[in-house]
């Protein structure tokens, strides 16, 4: 797999999948490492098919993950998962459930003293 347009097409592959895989995994780690394949993507084009198309296939892929983010951010919220996944309303007025309370403090008897034996029954 040395060939640079497998390694090309191998990175765009792997950087679509880990953006895709962020959506239901928390952390922005898998698309950080997603965006930095597609990155590595952009380089390999120019080692792929030279100065001028590894900038034709930067253009490309900086423009197709603009259009792909702008659709996103229109249509995913209207889907199912989408409303699963997003707030109905603004958080800013979310409150957080009481603790609940403390245990009981247990008392502490030291035996050399037969006065706090008494109390320490209790």
């Amino acid at each position: 797999m040395n060939d640079p347009i497998q390694l090309f097409a191998g990175f765009i592959a792997v950087g679509l999948v880990l953006i895709a895989v962020e959506i239901f995994v928390p952390g922005g780690v898998l698309g950080t490492i997603g965006a930095l394949a597609l990155m590595v993507a952009i380089v390999m084009g120019f080692f792929a098919f030279g100065p001028q198309g590894g900038f034709l296939a930067a253009v490309c892929i900086v423009i197709a993950s603009a259009v792909f983010l702008a659709l996103w951010i229109r249509i995913f919220p209207r889907t199912k998962v989408g409303k699963v996944l997003t707030l109905k309303r603004e958080g800013s007025d979310f409150k957080s459930a009481d603790p609940p309370p403390p245990p009981p403090r247990k008392r502490r008897c030291r035996i050399d003293q037969p006065s706090a034996l008494r109390h320490c029954a209790n």
